[in-house]
Order: structure tokens, then C-alpha cells, then sequence
């Protein structure tokens, strides 16, 4: 048997004692159902029904008008109460039967299920266990979807995440062990590429590259600056580094100070070396390490003294000092061989010469060579 209730007007202040039917209390302040109560008949599919203990059970889910659930106050066993929610969807609170009187501190577990109920696609927010451990998940290998505006994001510390993962702030990872802070397993080989730190190693510090035969890389600009090669060993391809050569030969070179011609390459990384006025120039701040070689044919005997310069634009550096009256041989020549660690500013520059004394006559001639034999030849790399 179904009973029905229409009430279409209540014309007395209900205030006092309300108006009573099976239980149910209508008065100003709301709906009292009496323990036990339920609204429906037994077994009827669409009952509510409130046990002695304040269980609520719903035997089918309930609809709500335009699909929607609105929790004014809602006061879970004496707890704090829950402000003001909308939440458009079916919504479950089950409890699994651990029990606890009061399921916010003890070790009952609380799981609510927001959009369909189905045991194969339920999204779980879960507080599981004595440990209270809280958790969200998705079950039964079903994919778990963060949206934003309709593309898939998480922000962490961020309300306008604008990348898949965007995390504003201070990450910390790791408890005194090695650590994996990230790893990718990349293309049909299985490759992983791994970002550890090591905690526990004697190695302590950050691990960045590949757990697998293949080489580790750093780009910039899409180019590889850095290679580090499986077997371990380091290519840096953009490093800048020039062999500069002279292709043709100095004669009756002058006194003094006399700039070397390198007016061919054999290489020049980075394109920094200029064989129209034989100069290279640092591209950015650093030390760079430069060798030279000075091959000189014809030196007169009555020069006292002759050096082999890097000339900079900030400094001069004077390397292997001869006194041809002493050290020349028959034939008059001489190899100089030197090299210095340079301290250069981006734009900086730097030539090879010569200086001699005012004291010999222009003689002196510089030697030339090939791309596959060089004679007078600079080298410069940067080093730190």
C-alpha cells in the first residue's frame, strides 16, 4: 500500500508542534524524521530510509532538479560543518563498515564517489586506514582526467596552470635514500631516461641521463651544446674552438710588433676566428686557452732579443724570449712554441705576432704551411 500527502496550504503557525504524519515532523525550521523513520514504503525503490544510528540509505540514486545537490549545512557525527556546495552529479558517501562513531578521526574508511556509480569508473577520494592516509584515485585501471577549461592540466600553487603540470614553488623529494624524480621509458627499445637524486650513494648529489646503452644530451636552441656518449665520454659540438694557419709566407718581415697572417682554417667552431684580419674574437666571457707556433727563417743575428705574443685587447702576453746573437743557428732559424691560459670578455680579441728590437735588419721571414701540415699555426678554445 502506498500513502500520499498532499499538502497544498498550511494555515496554522507550525511553529509550535508542526504538523505530524508516520513520523515525519513538517514545522518552521524543517523536516524531523524520527529514528528508524523512512520516507516510502518498504522495498519501494524510491524510499529513503534513516536507521536508529543515523545511517541515511538510499535504495536507488537519488535525482535532484537539474542534476544537482545543494549541502547548505551539513553535520557529519557533531563535527565541523560543512559550508555551502553545489556539486552536480550523484553524489555517494559510503561507509565500508569499519566502524567509529565519530568517522573523521578514527579508522573507519570514507570514500565518496563523485559522478557515476560504476564499479569500473568510479573517482575515489580516499581516506583509508589508521595511518589516515588520503588518496585520489581512479579504479580498476580507468584513466583519471584533470580539466581545465576543457584541456587537461593540474596546477600546483597555481590557479591558471598553462602546462600539463605546472607547479608554482618549492618541490621536495627524497628520506635519506636514492630517489627517482623522474624516469620515462621512451620508444619501442624501453629506453629510461632517469632524473635521481642520490641520497644514500657515496656519489651524493643530482643524476641526470640514461639508464640504458644510449648517449645523454643538453640543447639549447635545439642544438646539442653537450654530449655525454654511454661510454662516458663528454663532446661539447658548440664549444667555440679555432686552428687558424698561415697560408702564405711573411717576408722581410719589419721591426717591432708584427701581426702573424692566419688567413686559413682548419676549423673553426662557433665561426669566431676571422682570417681576413686574423683575429679571433671571444664570444662570451671566459678563459680560453690558446697555443701558438711561430716558424721564422732568415733572423738577423744582430737583433737582441725577439718575442712570441698573444696580443689581446686587454692584456699582452709575452712568450718565449730569444736572443738570436746567442741561440740562432746557421741556417738562421727559429721555431717558437707557446701557449697561455687567456682571461677574455665577450668582444675581446686576439692576435698572434711577433716583437723584435730595433737593432736587426727586415729580414726576417715567416714560414707557411698547408691544411694538412701546419708550420705557423693558433689554436684557441674555451676552457672554463
Amino acid at each position: 500500500m502506498t500513502s500520499t500527502i498532499k499538502v497544498d496550504t498550511i494555515s496554522e503557525n507550525t511553529s509550535a508542534n508542526g504538523v505530524a504524519v508516520d513520523g515525519v515532523t513538517l514545522k518552521d525550521g524543517g523536516i524531523t524524521i524520527a529514528n528508524a523513520g523512512q520516507i516510502g514504503s518498504a522495498g519501494d525503490a524510491d524510499s529513503i530510509a534513516i536507521a536508529s544510528n543515523g545511517v541515511v540509505t538510499f535504495s536507488q540514486a537519488p535525482v535532484f532538479p537539474d542534476g544537482s545537490l545543494a549541502v547548505i549545512d551539513l553535520d557529519i557525527d557533531g563535527a565541523t560543518d560543512i559550508g555551502a556546495a553545489i556539486v552536480d552529479a550523484d553524489l555517494f558517501i559510503v561507509d565500508d563498515g569499519a566502524g567509529g562513531t565519530n568517522r573523521k578521526t578514527t579508522a573507519a574508511r570514507l570514500k565518496t564517489y563523485i559522478g557515476s556509480f560504476d564499479a569500473d569508473a568510479a573517482q575515489v577520494f580516499n581516506e583509508s586506514g589508521a595511518d589516515v592516509d588520503f588518496r585520489v584515485e581512479s579504479d580498476d585501471n580507468v584513466n583519471m582526467l584533470f580539466v581545465d577549461g576543457g584541456n587537461d592540466r593540474v596546477g600546483i600553487g597555481t590557479n591558471t596552470p598553462d602546462m600539463l603540470l605546472d607547479v608554482t614553488g618549492v618541490i621536495s623529494a627524497g628520506a635519506g635514500t636514492d630517489e627517482d624524480l623522474q624516469q620515462w621509458n621512451i620508444g619501442s627499445d624501453n629506453v629510461k631516461a632517469k632524473m635521481t637524486y642520490l641520497d644514500a650513494s657515496a656519489n651524493r648529489g643530482l643524476a641526470i641521463g640514461t639508464s640504458s646503452q644510449h648517449d645523454f644530451f643538453l640543447r639549447t636552441q635545439n642544438n646539442i651544446g653537450l654530449k655525454v656518449d654511454f661510454n662516458g665520454a663528454v663532446t661539447k659540438p658548440l664549444q667555440p674552438c679555432v686552428l687558424a694557419y698561415s697560408s702564405s709566407a711573411q717576408n722581410d718581415i719589419a721591426t717591432g710588433v708584427v701581426t702573424i697572417n692566419l688567413d686559413a682554417e682548419v676549423y673553426d667552431i662557433a665561426g669566431n676566428f676571422n682570417t681576413s684580419n686574423y683575429t679571433f674574437t671571444a664570444p662570451v666571457t671566459g678563459k680560453y686557452m690558446c697555443s701558438g707556433q711561430i716558424v721564422m727563417t732568415d733572423v738577423d743575428t744582430a737583433f737582441q732579443w725577439i718575442y712570441g705574443r698573444f696580443n689581446t685587447s686587454n692584456r699582452i702576453y709575452y712568450m718565449a724570449l730569444i736572443d738570436p746573437r746567442i741561440e740562432i743557428t746557421a741556417d738562421g732559424t727559429h721555431t717558437w712554441t707557446f701557449s697561455a691560459l687567456v682571461d677574455m670578455d665577450a668582444n675581446d680579441t686576439l692576435k698572434l705576432d711577433t716583437r723584435s728590437s730595433a737593432h736587426g735588419a727586415a729580414q726576417n721571414n715567416i714560414t707557411a704551411g698547408t691544411a694538412t701540415a701546419q708550420e705557423t699555426f693558433m689554436t684557441v678554445y674555451l676552457a672554463v
